[in-house]
């Protein structure tokens, strides 16, 4: 899975998804989707990549199509 990262809070990181799920549809009612943000920490990292800006200010300039809950 891809994401790009949102935000960080304490040692947790905010990522939005960035590809679909394979095994899920855009239609099926679950929260794992493309756009639908994501909790990680960093040990769940295997690489880092530098997509081109623009295309990282348009990702996270949509609204995620779920938002993880903040306490």
């Amino acid at each position: 899975m891809y994401v790009i990262v949102s935000e960080k809070i304490g040692d947790i990181y905010i990522g939005i998804l960035d590809n679909q799920p394979a095994c899920s549809n855009f239609e099926d009612n679950v929260y794992l989707c493309m756009g639908a943000e994501v909790p990680f920490l960093a040990e769940h990292v295997i690489d880092i990549d530098d997509p081109p800006q623009d295309y990282v200010d348009w990702q996270l300039g949509q609204k995620p199509e779920r938002v993880w809950p903040r306490q």
